[in-house]
């Protein structure tokens, strides 16, 4: 909650007007209620009291409008401020974090849980206006008769309690809806992206559908409605119990004589007056308490905490010289994988290979090596400076990474350095016929796969990132340009002062590297010249 508190305190002015401003309109229109009483009822000759009436009417009008108007401008801002929040939070998490949460979970509580705090944020203001009229109402009823006033407050007390309870299992029910949510977003992700292996084979998406979707989505459905009925429920009986206090109230004042006719009207006036707002306050609660529901959900998250600006600094290390692991192991949550010890240092300029098998640690590596992943034990440095949560930002501004499994942006960011070499890579990276660049935008991202590979690396480029990690980059080439990426592309970078440490199972272009490790089980291991020329020989027993 403390994003939560933060929001508020970040509003306390608001919260302070709109505060008044309620008190004020609720004020008026229980003023509003006594004059009637107290002057139209008895100078119903008199066109200045029939004047002011109107005009009180007018003011309590306006009173509401203005009141309504702040509160339903506050609600969107804190909403959008919410939304930026939780953004830079995501932002700001550790990739090792996002990974274990998952994409179904955080797409879930971006979706839902925003739009549910949305929702309680803006019926929050017809809560607060119900429950300040109801309170400006009970005032007024003691000044008139503190007996009536004890059974009015008694009866409301019970009323709201019985709500109350009944509300508890709403939220409960709700509960329940929030992580059926998860589970379906989890499916719809399975819709979209397993869509083509789906549509092979009948079999699983039978399975999928009938076994798994509509389970799950039944179980919304069932929860849904036992919340929402819960809910008609309270709202009726809450309904019901005020009418029927109107009807006491008129008899309990006539029988025992405890109030004038006149009197006993207004207060049932009062009451049927009141009962809109407390009834739409009590309609507003499942929402408002989903809205906390919400704002726990992202709470358990566990995201990192907001901070209004990004690590910027004009520090950079663009004069490296080395980049040294020195006993570096990792494990990962709940798997028993784990790198072991590793000690290795990078010359600047160099070509390096990173070879092995599947799973044997190599894109674990790349993640240290780009400072994505900083819960390992031992010490990285470069140039002997040890890299730390002070300085990893800096250190990060050297490092272009192409994932095996990547993201493309379809925004060109650009170092002034870099403007004129545009047209350069695009053409060395054979997309000039695919791609133009228009105010920095990509005209397209709709490519082959290893298009898209290439383009994301003419991205990295365009940053002037000057450590190049390439993680299996010749995998999705067509032959042609496999053989031009080693043979000429990797070169040239080279030439141009680029540092690459590229992942790899291209055992045909091993030869070209200035050097080449093995990762072997979580166990890195450089390779000498006659260990490389019997890799060339064998290279199956060799990883």
């Amino acid at each position: 909650m403390k994003t939560f508190l933060f929001l508020f305190q970040k509003y306390k002015f608001y919260f302070f007007l709109l505060f008044m401003l309620n008190i004020f309109s609720s004020i008026m229109g229980i003023f509003v209620l006594t004059y009637i009483n107290s002057y139209v009822l008895k100078f119903y000759n008199d066109y200045f009291v029939l004047f002011i009436f109107f005009l009180l009417v007018l003011i309590f009008l306006l009173s509401s409008i203005i009141a309504q108007f702040f509160l339903t401008r506050f609600g969107h801002h804190f909403v959008f401020r919410l939304q930026k929040f939780f953004l830079k939070r995501i932002l700001d998490t550790e990739n090792l974090k996002i990974l274990e949460l998952g994409k179904a979970k955080i797409l879930a509580s971006l979706n839902n849980d925003i739009k549910n705090i949305s929702f309680g944020i803006m019926r929050l203001p017809e809560m607060l206006q119900g429950f300040l009229f109801a309170f400006c109402a009970s005032v007024y009823i003691f000044s008139l008769n503190s007996l009536i006033f004890l059974i009015v407050f008694l009866w409301l007390l019970t009323a709201f309690l019985i709500s109350h309870f009944i509300v508890k299992y709403v939220y409960y029910y709700l509960d329940l809806v929030r992580g059926n949510e998860d589970i379906l977003q989890k499916d719809y992700q399975v819709a979209i992206e397993g869509h083509k292996e789906l549509n092979l084979s009948i079999k699983r998406t039978k399975l999928f559908y009938e076994k798994e979707f509509k389970t799950h989505a039944n179980s919304k459905c069932i929860n849904a409605i036992k919340a929402d009925t819960l809910h008609n429920l309270a709202n009726n009986l809450l309904n019901a119990m005020i009418l029927a206090l109107a009807g006491l109230i008129i008899y309990l004042s006539l029988s025992f004589s405890w109030m004038q006719l006149n009197e006993a009207t207004m207060v049932v006036f009062i009451i049927l007056f009141i009962r809109t707002p407390l009834i739409s306050a009590i309609g507003a609660l499942p929402m408002v308490l989903n809205a906390k529901l919400s704002f726990d959900k992202i709470n358990r998250l566990n995201l990192a905490f907001y901070e209004e600006d990004f690590k910027e600094t004009k520090e950079d290390f663009s004069s490296w010289k080395n980049i040294e692991l020195k006993n570096i192991s990792f494990n990962y949550p709940n798997s028993s994988f784990a790198l072991k010890n590793i000690n290795f240092t990078i010359n600047r300029g160099e070509l390096i290979f990173c070879i092995g098998k599947n799973g044997s640690g190599k894109s674990t590596l790349s993640l240290i090596l780009s400072g994505i992943l900083k819960t390992y034990q031992g010490e990285m440095r470069i140039d002997n400076i040890l890299l730390n949560e002070e300085n990893i930002h800096i250190y990060r501004k050297e490092i272009g990474v192409v994932f095996s499994e990547f993201f493309l942006f379809d925004k060109v960011v650009c170092e002034d350095k870099e403007k004129e070499n545009l047209s350069y890579w695009l053409e060395i990276l054979n997309l000039s016929h695919k791609v133009k660049i228009q105010d920095f935008n990509l005209s397209t991202t709709a490519l082959s796969q290893g298009q898209k590979k290439r383009l994301a690396l003419f991205l990295t480029l365009m940053e002037g990132k000057k450590f190049l990690i390439l993680d299996e980059f010749g995998a999705d080439q067509d032959p042609v340009y496999r053989n031009f990426f080693y043979t000429k592309l990797l070169p040239l970078l080279q030439k141009q002062n680029y540092t690459i440490f590229a992942i790899t199972h291209d055992d045909k272009y091993f030869y070209l590297a200035d050097r080449v490790i093995l990762m072997k089980e979580g166990i890195l291991k450089e390779l000498n010249q006659e260990e490389r020329k019997e890799l060339d020989k064998n290279i199956f027993e060799q990883i």
